[in-house]
């Protein structure tokens, strides 16, 4: 798959587009159903574009997938080109008009175009898809609208997953997205108390620009040794030991027993088994580190 930041004349030049425009935070199921509909494009010769508009910090300054994270998904999704346009005041103030013709039409040379029913965009927000089917028959490409993606009686949004993680409604989350939320990261060093206490744990620090779930104790999966593994997690400040703010996602994964130190591990997250607390002492700890563990 191709990445890039501009409508580059040697990616487009010669070639028919299908298109898909949006922020694209998360790659939710409403996402994956756009991305579904050019991609099967494809088979008329046309290739498959996602047109990402990032914004410069998404709800919180987190985001939900980093960019490696993004463009994996994406390519096993069968996309050829991802353009990665950054939201600047430049950006939104341009006519819905002149982008759609200088971008979508003589940048991208789009024949096919789907978006989501709630996209807007251009200088007062006045590109809608009602634009667009107006625009598509004019310019001579074809327009799809999608309407948006329901999960019981509420949209898929990326609102709505951050409110989930925060909630520790994993199982919702996961459904959302189309598979478990996930962090990943290098295993460090760490007090190595938990190991002192009968639990050695792979630490991982994770990115800041990660948006996290809510502190507590996880059961969570990571492939090792290329086999999926089962573990318990707890990510948080760890209170009873320290008085930092440094947070830390601990994963034990009983039964394993290789070296894990300097690794990149990925670490999904299945489901919320309590929240974190400061406990009285550290067999007050170990003990409750014992009855987390027979909920594995």
């Amino acid at each position: 798959m191709i990445i890039t930041e501009a409508c580059d004349a040697g990616i487009f030049a010669g070639k028919k587009s299908a298109v898909t425009i949006g922020k694209f935070d998360g790659l939710h199921r409403g996402h994956r159903s756009l991305i579904r509909r050019i991609t099967e494009k494809k088979k008329d010769g046309l290739q498959a574009v996602v047109y990402k508009i990032t914004m410069a910090s998404a709800s919180e300054g987190k985001s939900l997938l980093d960019e490696e994270e993004e463009a994996k998904i994406l390519e096993e999704l069968g996309v050829d080109v991802l353009v990665r346009v950054p939201f600047t005041p430049e950006f939104a103030g341009q006519k819905a008009e002149d982008f759609v013709d200088r971008v979508l039409v003589d940048g991208l040379h789009t024949a096919y175009l789907a978006s989501g029913e709630n996209f807007f965009f251009g200088a007062g927000r006045t590109g809608s898809p009602e634009l667009l089917r107006k625009l598509s028959g004019k310019l001579g490409f074809e327009y799809e609208c999608e309407p948006r993606f329901f999960y019981g009686e509420k949209p898929v949004s990326s609102t709505r997953i951050r409110a989930c993680l925060k909630e520790g409604r994993m199982e919702e989350a996961a459904y959302c997205l189309s598979e478990p939320y996930a962090i990943s990261g290098t295993v460090v060093h760490g007090m190595h108390l938990a190991s002192s206490l009968g639990f050695p744990t792979a630490n991982i620090c994770p990115p800041e620009y990660k948006f996290l779930p809510a502190f507590g104790v996880y059961r969570v999966f990571s492939e090792l040794s290329g086999r999926p593994w089962k573990g318990l997690a707890n990510l948080g400040v760890k209170p009873t030991v320290t008085s930092e703010d440094k947070v830390l996602l601990e994963v034990c994964f009983p039964g394993f027993s290789g070296d894990l130190y300097g690794q990149s591990l990925r670490v999904s997250f299945d489901s919320f088994l309590r929240p974190e607390k400061k406990f009285g002492s550290v067999d007050e700890l170990r003990a409750q580190m014992k009855a987390d563990m027979a909920k594995l």
